[in-house]
């Protein structure tokens, strides 16, 4: 059995992102968290950042989270982090090659 991936975000950290407090339900919480950590996974092609704890990451997941919360019902130009989360890939996949990682494959 595969092991599960590592979150880049806690949901403590996704509900301070989202301005909710504790009566918010964990699950989507942790929905939250699993959605940000597969988009900058499949956009860097690299599955570790959880593990890692890269402050670069974690700010990307939380812009990620509040584009997604605040955007389910339709666009918020309020909550238009597009070029943050951009530039933030952008870095991300820097390090990467810095590395000497591939990061061809991580362009959906």
């Amino acid at each position: 059995m595969a092991q599960a991936q590592t979150q880049i975000l806690t949901p403590e950290e996704v509900r301070k992102a989202i301005d909710q407090d504790s009566s918010y339900p964990l699950h989507d919480l942790e929905d939250l968290a699993s959605d940000a950590t597969s988009f900058i996974s499949r956009r860097t092609g690299y599955d570790k950042w959880g593990e890692e704890k890269n402050p670069v990451a974690k700010h990307c997941a939380k812009l990620y989270v509040r584009q997604s919360y605040y955007g389910k019902d339709g666009y918020n130009p309020d909550y238009d982090f597009s070029f943050g989360i951009q530039g933030d890939l952008d870095d991300l996949k820097d390090l990467l090659r810095k590395r000497g990682v591939n990061v061809n494959a991580g362009q959906n």
